[in-house]
């Protein structure tokens, strides 16, 4: 079904929200998620459920939201349906995937998400941080600095001018993620989920940047930066002010993460399980420069994170891998590359009628119980 189906259920959305707190990670809690992958694969257990997009005869799991002893069951479910319909199933994931349900698998590295993982150790001191501290000094010699967090609906002058900013970011760019207009659009009526936080830089009153962060899972205490939109009159050095402002924000809230986000293009190992075909085609993008976000990549090191290895995963064998180049503008460009699922789907009145055990009847947090510990744990992205 539908993620807006599902979540905005008086009875079963209570459950998916008590799971979607407890255990979404980057490719989950970020905005994008709805446009990205609008499809929820549920288990036939309840206790999680994959996040997809489809287009024609590929299948793309973009994030799994659930225990991580789970994943292997509803992966394996996913996989037989794909089977019997004929789809080629994708998953993007943070461990490479050997096999789903017994069946091999091959994890081809597709890019890289970086972590500030200690945020109180977190220090400006040191020769690794001096590049750091040079755009910090530039930027706060522009004038007079400030970063404020905006909430959304307060006040109808500011939500204009970060459309502006907005604006100004797109009418810099050839091709813009149709989320970003939907995050617009959200701003500007007041209604953007309220998890979702807005952080402003302004110099001597100017609006300069804009940066949205939304909550990880539970369990990590910390944000994923989700987006960020900047003019191109920006002073060298502010967003860089901003990101070290919300760390200390962040920091005195007693938060101990935050997620830099994800970078896709960039290869920063090899993988003894990839799929040859799919690692030589990433290989000759990466040489062409066509599928390369190295700048960002760097950018994002100057803060010294962790940088961990998103995987692309399919079954072995599978054949031909120029279906990579539609998987990439199944990120890139939705809107374009998305075939309504709704063939699959099933109706609302049906899945009521199913066992949702004693989650809906007595509360939400029963369905986030993790059960003892069994098997290899796998965590998709």
């Amino acid at each position: 079904m539908l993620q807006k189906d599902l979540l905005g259920h008086p009875l079963i959305g209570p459950w998916a929200e008590a799971l979607f707190d407890a255990h979404k990670n980057e490719g989950a809690a970020s905005r994008g998620i709805a446009e990205i992958a609008p499809n929820l694969f549920v288990g036939s257990e309840r206790r999680g459920y994959l996040h997809y997009n489809r287009y024609r005869k590929i299948v793309l799991v973009y994030a799994y939201t659930g225990p991580d002893e789970y994943f292997d069951a509803v992966a394996g479910e996913l996989l037989a349906h794909c089977e019997a319909k004929g789809y080629q199933l994708h998953f993007l994931s943070h461990l490479p995937i050997a096999s789903v349900a017994g069946v091999p698998f091959t994890a081809t590295p597709f890019g890289v998400v970086q972590r500030i993982n200690d945020l109180p150790g977190f220090s400006l001191e040191g020769g690794p941080m001096h590049r750091l501290r040079n755009q910090l000094s530039a930027f706060r010699k522009s004038g007079a600095c400030t970063l404020e967090e905006y909430v959304c609906g307060s006040d109808s002058a500011v939500a204009q001018d970060i459309a502006r900013v907005i604006d100004e970011w797109c009418a810099g760019r050839t091709k813009v993620n149709p989320l970003v207009r939907t995050a617009r659009q959200e701003i500007l009526d007041g209604t953007l989920h309220p998890r979702h936080r807005l952080f402003l830089t302004r110099v001597d009153g100017v609006l300069q940047n804009v940066v949205l962060i939304s909550p990880l899972r539970t369990s990590d205490n910390g944000y994923l930066m989700d987006l960020e939109f900047y003019g191109p009159h920006m002073p060298r050095g502010g967003l860089e002010f901003a990101i070290v402002g919300i760390i200390e924000r962040l920091r005195a809230e007693g938060r101990t993460l935050l997620s830099l986000g994800g970078t896709y293009g960039c290869r920063i190992e090899r993988s003894p399980n990839a799929d040859p075909g799919i690692d030589k085609l990433l290989d000759d993008l990466h040489a062409q420069g066509i599928f390369n976000d190295q700048g960002n990549f760097q950018f994002k090191n100057k803060f010294r994170p962790h940088a961990q290895t998103i995987f692309l995963c399919r079954k072995a064998e599978s054949g031909s891998a120029d279906s990579v180049i539609d998987i990439i503008m199944m990120i890139a460009d939705p809107s374009r590359t998305q075939t309504a699922d709704t063939e699959n789907h099933t109706a609302i009145e049906v899945a009521l009628a199913m066992p949702w055990g004693d989650a809906v009847v007595r509360s939400p947090v029963d369905a986030v119980a993790l059960p003892p510990d069994g098997g290899e744990k796998k965590k998709c992205h």
